[in-house]
Order: structure tokens, then C-alpha cells, then sequence
């Protein structure tokens, strides 16, 4: 077992194993959030009809995510 790894918790070790998905073209909705800080999962699935409209729009999404992730210590 690697080193870095005994320290997860269960749901850590869970939350690398995972990705999540959600609805949502603008806003990452609190329990994503929650999800976030809980899980500290792989990465998140985006979806067409779920999240995105245009190329700005899913950039501006991913960005989010990724302020999110930073906040909760995962970048």
C-alpha cells in the first residue's frame, strides 16, 4: 500500500474510484459541493444535455470545478 494512500480516510479511498456527474450549465449545485469536500472524488463526467451550451460556457464551468477542487485541498 502506498504511503500517501494509508492516510485516506474510507471515504477518500472510495471517492478515487469515483467520478461524478450533475445537472447544471452554470452553477455547481451545494451538494456537488458537499460531494467535493466528502468524497474528494477521481474527476467529474460532464454531460451534453446536462452541462453543456458552448465553448465559453463549459470553460467557465470547468473552471469552477476546478476552484472548487482547489479549495477543498484537491489541486
Amino acid at each position: 500500500m502506498n504511503t500517501e494512500t494509508k492516510s485516506w480516510s474510507i471515504e477518500e479511498a472510495v471517492g478515487q474510484k469515483i467520478m461524478l456527474a450533475f445537472r447544471g450549465k452554470e452553477r455547481i449545485p451545494e451538494m456537488v459541493r458537499k460531494a467535493i469536500h466528502t468524497y474528494r472524488p477521481a474527476g467529474f463526467s460532464l454531460f451534453r444535455a446536462h452541462n453543456i451550451d458552448h465553448p465559453a460556457q463549459v470553460r467557465e464551468l470547468t473552471h469552477t470545478l476546478q476552484r472548487v477542487a482547489q479549495e477543498e485541498g484537491l489541486l
